[in-house]
């Protein structure tokens, strides 16, 4: 594969297909549910339930973060800018964390309910990694956005540069 392949609408949907693969197995990985107790035959949260869903949460945010500022630096240094460029870091920022959201569903834990049969009481079980409400899913595509920035801003004030120098030049000239 070429660099003119990763600039192809097949190799940026592979790109991001990959980033949200690993995206999801890293939220997978790194979370720490929250956990229910089994008693008396029934499942009850732990005290530190809400701490442990909202760490599921940070975790899935921190991750999706660096994941789309990463893509979308990619994609803006193999495609260039443009008002395209940042529709397609917007959608493609989104597309990630529905990946990385959907893949971390599958490899995390199961439902608690079906993972308690046939357990004592006093055994823990892990709940299902969860994102509630859509404000997570937007920071994908803000920090996507910081992406595209930090690649633009540099190349902007050299060109600003270059053209005030320009300018100084064709007026010692003139």
């Amino acid at each position: 594969m070429t660099w003119g392949f990763w600039r192809s609408l097949p190799g940026q949907l592979l790109l991001l297909v990959v980033l949200g693969l690993v995206a999801g197995a890293v939220w997978a990985q790194v979370a720490r549910p929250a956990q229910w107790l089994v008693s008396d035959g029934r499942l009850e949260l732990t005290i530190n339930a809400s701490r442990d869903t909202f760490g599921v949460l940070l975790v899935f945010v921190a991750v999706g973060a660096v994941t789309a500022l990463v893509w979308a630096m990619l994609a803006t240094v193999l495609l260039g800018t443009s008002w395209q460029q940042v529709v397609t870091v917007l959608i493609g920022s989104l597309v990630l964390a529905v990946i990385c959201w959907r893949v971390g569903l599958l490899l995390g834990p199961p439902d608690p309910s079906s993972a308690a049969a046939g357990l004592s009481d006093g055994d823990m079980v892990d709940d299902r990694l969860s994102v509630q409400g859509f404000a997570p899913f937007l920071v994908w595509p803000i920090a996507g956005l910081i992406g595209m920035l930090l690649v633009t801003w540099p190349a902007a004030i050299r060109d600003r540069k270059a053209q005030q120098g320009q300018r100084a030049t064709d007026a010692t000239t003139a």
